[in-house]
């Protein structure tokens, strides 16, 4: 059986929050994440 493909749209909080999961419960998936830039940008610590 091939495993499964999955693509995530967005690379923001929930996006990321997505892929680790995901990375944890389906290890055997191959796992996509896309996003328009390679750096996620946390406001909060930007103060």
């Amino acid at each position: 059986m091939n495993a499964p493909r999955i693509t995530v749209v967005g690379a923001g909080f929930a996006g990321l929050t997505a892929l680790r999961t995901l990375r944890r419960h389906a290890p055997e998936a191959a796992l996509t994440l896309v996003a328009p830039r390679a750096e996620l940008h946390y406001l909060p610590g930007s103060i």
